[in-house]
């Protein structure tokens, strides 16, 4: 299923361990038919479900309610399920959009049916026409403890210099309001151990998570395009990809004793998300210190232009994620992005104004023939914006004395647009044409610099901040070393 595209845009998952458990599974309201089987999550977040049943030769009943395909009515009825309903260790469970995908046949009496599954829910069931819908859902991601830097850990040593005390002063959650209600937090969980008087170390962990909390339930989805959207700025305040730990979700129709029930929730997510990247703090582009006393102003705007370039924001961080394994399609990918957050983020002079330029397409397209009319209009359709080359340049100027002096700044725009051309443009490009391994991926360094430091700059950083993580950070992208 991951293999497709995708109508809804979600956060990538990469779970610290996978999920393999044994349970009871059936189909909505056929509970009495219960199939025992195994849940398996693997760490990209894709569900498994693998169930098994004793083979009879009095098997006649055909029940297309049943889970077990041997039941059904005809072969050709493989689903897919909306909700498929089970117990694991205990707890209720919730499988959605579930697609057939083999059955075994018997083998020493058992035979076996296996389905994938888009989401999981654990904690609760849902029946086939419920949709999903909470009031708050917290996330872990890789990196958000880096990148906060909050600890509520400290170390003393006492008089006595053979004793330290090590204390955990649970942090006061950093807390803002989004649009439309949604109140954004961070906090920190900590774990502690029993201590016993046979006791010889002992372990505090914390770890650091992001809660979005609404005051009347939402759907998952409504909660999801946010956290995407705050997973991206992660991966640009730290300089790489990341993915989310974990997600667990809180809703009124699911309480014990007055107090909400957990539910844990697994997306199938996309192949490029197996990834583990080591994050430390040191080599952060922008951690939440630099940017604490305007954080809130800072994510607005982010949120903000994210809504008018979400495609644009969406294909970067796909490129930033190593979806584009080649550097023809890494540095086609950054061409784009850099012409469409120009496009649509950077203002720019039109050639003419545009009441005088729309007065000359009319006498051009007047002076044609009647049978060549629609190719003039068509060809002077973007003849009043900047040229691809000019686009660059124009983004480039900000920061113009970290790409040379005008006899360098010049060339490197014109090579880019070159180096695109003979790449999509040419139909036979000739080796010499075509540009080395070395120079496009100097391009795309560049590239990506510039588009970062345009992201910076949207999001409210001011000249003096970027100057810092340009020198502190960027300084590699902008001088390239090649082996």
């Amino acid at each position: 299923a991951s293999t497709h595209p995708r109508k809804e845009r979600i956060p990538t998952m990469r779970l610290d361990v996978p999920i393999d458990q044994n349970g009871f599974f059936w189909l909505p309201g056929n509970q009495e038919s219960q199939v025992p089987g195994r849940l398996t999550v693997a760490i990209s977040g894709r569900g498994t479900l693998e169930l098994f049943d004793l083979a009879s030769a009095d098997d006649r009943r055909r029940d297309q309610r049943h889970l077990v395909p041997a039941f059904w009515p005809t072969n050709e009825e493989r689903g897919p399920f909306p909700r498929i309903h089970g117990v694991i260790g205990g707890r209720a469970v919730t499988l959605t959009d579930c697609f057939y995908r083999r059955f075994n046949g018997p083998i020493e009496g058992v035979r076996s049916s296996s389905f994938e599954a888009a989401r999981a829910y654990v904690g609760c069931w849902y029946d086939v026409d419920e949709a999903p819908t909470f009031t708050s859902v917290t996330y872990s991601f890789e990196g958000l403890h880096q990148w906060l830097q909050l600890s509520g850990l400290t170390s003393t040593i006492e008089v006595d210099p053979n004793r330290t005390a090590i204390r955990f002063e649970r942090p006061t959650d950093i807390t803002m309001m989004l649009a439309d209600g949604v109140e954004l937090s961070f906090g920190l969980w900590a774990t502690f151990p029993g201590i016993t008087p046979e006791t010889t170390e002992a372990t505090v962990t914390q770890l650091a998570h992001m809660t979005l909390t609404t005051d009347e339930s939402r759907s998952l989805d409504d909660f999801l395009g946010l956290a995407l959207k705050f997973q991206n700025f992660l991966s640009l305040a730290v300089d790489q990809p990341v993915n989310v730990r974990s997600i667990q979700a809180n809703s009124p129709e699911f309480m014990r004793d007055g107090r909400p029930i957990p539910i844990d929730i697994y997306l199938d997510s996309l192949e490029h998300a197996n990834r583990a990247e080591t994050i430390t703090w040191h080599r952060i582009l922008l951690p939440y210190p630099e940017i604490a006393a305007h954080f809130e102003e800072v994510m607005k705007s982010w949120f903000e232009q994210y809504e008018i370039a979400e495609p644009i924001f969406n294909l970067y961080f796909a490129v930033q994620s190593d979806a584009y394994r080649n550097i023809e399609g890494r540095f086609l990918a950054v061409m784009q992005v850099v012409e469409g957050l120009h496009r649509r983020l950077v203002r720019s002079e039109r050639k003419m104004p545009e009441s005088d330029f729309k007065a000359l397409v009319a006498r051009a397209v007047d002076s044609a023939l009647p049978e060549h009319r629609g190719i003039v209009r068509s060809s002077l359709q973007y003849a009043n914006e900047p040229s691809l080359r000019e686009r660059i340049e124009q983004m480039v100027a900000p920061f113009a004395n970290h790409y040379g002096d005008s006899d360098e700044r010049s060339p490197f725009a014109r090579d880019a647009v070159r180096a695109r051309n003979s790449l999509t443009h040419q139909i036979e490009p000739s080796s010499e044409s075509l540009p080395d391994f070395e120079t496009l991926a100097s391009t795309v360094t560049k590239l990506e610099a510039l588009f970062q430091m345009h992201l910076l700059r949207l999001v409210g950083l001011q000249d003096s901040q970027i100057e810092r993580i340009i020198e502190k950070h960027l300084e590699h992208k902008l001088h390239p070393q090649f082996e």
